[in-house]
């Protein structure tokens, strides 16, 4: 109204603002702090402060507010009324975000001298405080006493106001104070008889509560006691921290677990009381807690960490330290409580537990490498026994002239042979190291085909029923499966002296059917069974048939490994191999779990096929380090036509191979070689010509039947035969 009266228009007053005049003009609407500031700073920024003053003063001529102010005027005196808008608990501090200090207030000179300051945290306005200072000269006029004298000290926070209130004359101070006093004092005594009795009520409460309090005190300080015995005389070692790692509280057991005294403890931040090997590893620990607390994922307290301690004397420690977040309100982190418990001793005692065991392992491996060594001694000694003999006696019988006798030595000697190669395949099979030709292949195939060379190796005495399910497919290598099976039935056929029945049995089996290592290697699986007739194995020692310690045979009748090597084989493939005894001891079945696939089975080629077939025109690279092996080898393929190129290294085949005159048409490289292994020289070989075919050799593939491609290539393993390397050179060849 005043701005209209002054020519102010009232957009520009409330421009930015989000009130309207309605609003505003209402006194009992609220408006928010800031947008108060800013009105009133647009309107001090159209008047002079003299005008901002008198619009102040004048804001109290409005009819509702001077009736209010003569109601006000009946029940307070002028000093009280001012006492009632400006001090502590008054109507400016319920209206405004403002804090109210009575400074000064003496009746008799009628003074009082009142701080106002805004809230912490809101923008403080001198002009709204100049509006104020206003307000209070223009109350005691409109109330009739006129104007108060008003000195104004601004502050950087607020205002200072020194108030001298005019004097009170006239009917309205008469009325009040003779005519509405008899009621006041009867409102006055009825207020004391509730004010007493309420007093009477709560301090009953106060009694009672103080009782409690005293209760309690003690209970907190029997606690306190007892918690700062256990914190002083136990080797734990309570403490907290703040995410900044400021130590805010440490017990007094520091002292005799790291030797620092408390109040050194908390000078510093713990990480200087941890071994600096254990730092990186706090860190990572912390990062990953508070990504946790980020991704909101507070279950990941607390934690549990083995860390290396530096006690002052620089000597270190193993301790275990158990963390905790400490939380406000909202569950936010605010810190780390944890306890510290000396495990020193418990570790030197678990290293030592594991070396005593290391040691026990040792003296196991010891022993079984003394009765392998014996078993394979003794059976290597036989075999060269019978190549030195039938050796001698085939050059003697050549000298006589006795062929067939020379013939027939010879074959022995190739038997021998073949024999310990077996031998050496069986070590390679008991330490997984043997390299493996993985094909699918129709496993009842494969057994139908098998099964005349069984019953021949089982003798008259031992039967075989077969009942075999068709269609089973699976990846194996089939000669090793072929050595698992053979182990099986000759274990059967030493269990049945007499003579008995074995039956080999080979089906489908459901996944939950399978042993506990094989539930997540696939969902379809097949079982082979060998089922005989014997008189079993006795409980206590069938879990440790298939162990490469065990052996029921001395050594002067063999190695005992071919349980041991079944179950490497059968490891190797993915699957799994338990044995149990027949219902009432009648006998032992021992089971294979292998996983299907769906590939297509492959039916292998007569290796006797392979040898008819001529290799003329090809030209062969051969490289190894051993001189007999290359010249072996060239005999073969020069047998069947082959031009034939040699090299003693790895570094010498690829030299040869590119200086040929003319192409070469396939590599034999062996795996092991000097200077330069065969895998190497098959890289650069094919960075050459990358088409080149190339079958590796080796007579023990180790490590090597793992790395990269290789599990891919075609690999020889030594000793082969003549008609097995003239299948591997046609196959690789596509003749």
């Amino acid at each position: 109204m005043h701005c209209d009266e002054k020519g102010v228009s009232t957009e520009k007053i409330l421009e930015g603002i989000p009130y309207t005049r309605e609003f505003i003009s209402t006194p009992s609407n609220h408006i928010e702090w800031h947008y108060l500031v800013r009105l009133v700073d647009q309107v001090a920024s159209q008047f002079s402060e003299a005008e901002i003053e008198a619009l102040s003063a004048g804001s109290y001529e409005q009819p509702l507010l001077v009736v209010y102010k003569m109601i006000g005027r009946l029940r307070f005196d002028l000093r009280g009324f001012y006492l009632y808008l400006l001090g502590e608990d008054s109507v400016v501090t319920r209206f405004y975000p403002l804090r109210s200090e009575i400074l000064r207030d003496d009746p008799l000179t009628r003074s009082l001298s009142v701080r106002l300051r805004t809230n912490p945290g809101l923008e403080p306005c001198e002009n709204f405080f100049r509006v104020i200072a206003g307000q209070c000269v223009g109350i005691s006029e409109v109330m009739g006493y006129g104007p108060s004298e008003v000195e104004v000290n601004f502050l950087p926070d607020g205002v200072e106001m020194s108030i001298q209130l005019p004097k009170e004359d006239g009917i309205i101070p008469f009325i009040r104070r003779y005519l509405l006093k008899p009621f006041t004092l009867f409102q006055v005594a009825r207020l004391l008889q509730e004010t007493q009795d309420e007093l009477v009520t709560r301090n009953r409460e106060l009694t009672q509560e103080k009782l409690q309090l005293i209760a309690a005190e003690k209970e907190l300080r029997q606690q306190q006691e007892q918690l700062n015995l256990l914190a002083q005389y136990t080797p734990i070692l309570l403490w907290s921290v703040n995410l900044q790692f400021e130590t805010l509280y440490c017990s007094p057991s520091v002292e005799p677990l790291l030797g620092y005294t408390v109040e050194e403890a908390m000078a510093f931040t713990p990480l200087v009381m941890i071994a600096e090997e254990s730092h990186e590893f706090i860190g990572r620990v912390f990062a990953a807690q508070m990504e946790e607390e980020r991704k909101g994922n507070r279950a990941y307290s607390p934690r549990a960490l083995r860390l290396k301690h530096l006690r002052k004397n620089g000597t270190t420690f193993w301790t275990e330290n158990y963390l905790a977040f400490t939380r406000d309100e909202q569950g936010d982190p605010t810190g780390i409580v944890g306890v510290t418990v000396d495990i020193d001793e418990k570790v030197r005692r678990d290293v030592l537990q594991a070396q005593l065991e290391d040691q026990l392992n040792q003296a196991k491996r010891d022993e079984l490498v003394g009765k392998v060594a014996g078993g394979i001694a003794h059976d290597f000694n036989n075999a060269l026994q019978s190549i030195i003999g039938f050796s001698e006696l085939t050059a003697l019988g050549i000298e006589a002239g006795r062929l067939q006798e020379a013939a027939d030595n010879q074959k022995h000697i190739v038997d021998v042979a073949r024999s310990a190669s077996e031998l050496v395949q069986q070590l390679l099979a008991f330490s997984k190291q043997q390299s493996l030709a993985m094909r699918p292949i129709d496993l009842g195939h494969w057994l139908r085909q098998l099964q005349p060379m069984l019953e021949s190796l089982m003798g008259g005495q031992v039967l075989i029923d077969m009942d075999i399910e068709s269609g089973l497919v699976v990846m194996a290598d089939p000669v090793e499966l072929e050595r698992v099976l053979v182990n099986l039935l000759l274990n059967s056929r030493n269990a049945m002296p007499a003579g008995g029945a074995v039956k080999v049995s080979l089906g489908a089996v459901a996944a939950e059917s399978v042993p506990e290592n094989l539930k997540d290697a696939g969902e379809s699986f097949l079982k082979l069974a060998v089922t005989d007739t014997g008189k079993g194995v006795d409980e206590g020692l069938l879990k440790q048939i298939f162990a490469p310690y065990y052996t029921t045979k001395d050594s002067e009748h063999g190695t005992g490994l071919g349980l041991a090597v079944s179950a490497g084989i059968v490891e190797q493939h993915s699957g799994a191999i338990r044995a149990a005894n027949n219902v009432d001891n009648a006998g032992l079945t021992i089971e294979v779990f292998l996983p299907l696939t769906d590939e297509v089975a492959e039916h292998e080629d007569d290796p006797s096929e392979a040898v008819a077939r001529s290799l003329s025109g090809m030209k062969v690279l051969v490289a190894d380090d051993q001189q007999m092996i290359t010249n072996l080898v060239r005999s073969m393929l020069e047998g069947e036509q082959a031009e034939v190129l040699l090299a003693d290294d790895g570094e010498s085949a690829v030299s040869t191979f590119e200086q040929a005159e003319t192409d070469i048409d396939l590599v034999l490289l062996d795996m092991i070689m000097p200077s330069m292994n065969g895998n190497v020289a098959a890289e650069k070989i094919r960075a050459m010509s990358p088409d080149t075919p190339i079958i590796f050799m080796t007579g023990y593939v180790g490590d090597a039947a793992v790395e990269g491609s290789l599990k891919e290539e075609m690999i020889l393993s030594k000793p082969f035969s003549r008609a097995v390397l003239l299948q591997a050179v046609h196959e690789k060849l596509g003749s």
